[in-house]
């Protein structure tokens, strides 16, 4: 018997143990197997609920750290606000910072405000990829 198929069998057995394993579970405390994964399948629904929820607060959060910080209200971050915003964002909690990274991003964006949250807090494929805020 080729290695694939035999992987494949221990691999199916393995399975079915494990199902007869759940099925036994499931009937000592009165539930359905398909009960069980209806409620698993739930959890992690509300668990992608929860964390998109909590991915939008840290969003505004950080929104309210850098509108906090320019101090003229001119929309721009400028030079000498920035020591003060990075100071704030190294404050907050459950957040990683990357100081470089942000500090090229606002140059990039000559200090502009919505240039930089167009451009890096929009898109959460772009946010996993520059690692300026980890959370």
């Amino acid at each position: 018997m080729p290695v694939t198929m035999r992987y494949v069998r221990c691999s199916s057995i393995r399975l079915q143990l494990a199902e007869s394993s759940l099925a036994q579970i499931s009937e000592t405390q009165g539930v359905s197997l398909d009960k069980l994964v209806e409620q698993v399948q739930q959890y992690k629904q509300i668990q992608a609920e929860v964390r998109k929820d909590l991915t939008s607060k840290i969003k505004q959060t950080l929104l309210s750290v850098v509108m906090a910080s320019d101090i003229d209200m001119d929309y721009i971050i400028d030079p000498e606000e920035v020591d003060v915003l990075i100071m704030r964002m190294k404050a907050l909690p459950s957040i990683e910072f990357n100081e470089a990274g942000f500090r090229t991003a606002i140059q990039q964006g000559d200090g502009s405000i919505m240039a930089f949250l167009n451009a890096h807090l929009r898109d959460d494929a772009v946010i996993a990829k520059e690692k300026i805020f980890v959370f």
